[in-house]
């Protein structure tokens, strides 16, 4: 992990971050970050061990907690985005199913939404984005507006190909 404390004019290297055990084939893909209200900055990676793995940190990144997997956060290897928009902290990610379902749209069916009012630190509300089980869905990009939020994502769009379509969702404020 990299960081800076001026701009991006210099760049200092953070203490490492690895899986905590071994004998993972893919290890930790497509970190991202979020900073809460507290200053802590939040980091989570995608694995294919069933869950997102995270860790914190409370110095700007120099230093991070013990990595480990987030029970809400259940997951295909695949990507997950958490962005503040307006009073709201949203994550978009594809749970991991139950049953037949995990064996359709490349595990990554379906997808949804988890609100939080907290800056993030619990995701009490959920919703579906989509459902199809034909269907694959991910890379999320959230966008802020000022009464709105948008969720650009890739989609398989029927074809039997992954993420070969760009779908845009516009979701108002409460």
């Amino acid at each position: 992990f990299l960081y800076s404390d001026d701009d991006g004019e210099t760049w200092q290297e953070s203490e490492r971050v690895y899986l905590p055990f071994e004998n993972d084939e893919k290890g930790l893909q497509e970190p991202g970050v979020f900073q809460r209200d507290d200053g802590t900055v939040h980091m989570w990676m995608r694995t294919d061990l069933g869950f997102q793995f995270e860790t914190f940190s409370s110095d700007m990144g120099e230093s991070w907690s013990d990595i480990c997997p987030n029970k809400y956060f259940t997951s295909p290897c695949s990507p997950m985005q958490i962005k503040r928009v307006g009073k709201y902290t949203v994550a978009i990610f594809n749970p991991v199913p139950r049953g037949e379902l995990y064996q359709r749209g490349w595990g990554r069916t379906p997808y949804v939404c988890a609100v939080s009012l907290d800056g993030g630190l619990t995701f009490p509300k959920c919703f579906y984005l989509e459902d199809d089980l034909n269907e694959s869905y991910c890379y999320p990009a959230i966008i802020e507006g000022d009464d709105y939020f948008m969720i650009a994502y890739y989609h398989s769009n029927g074809s039997g190909i992954p993420l070969n379509s760009l779908k845009v969702l516009k979701i108002k404020y409460e």
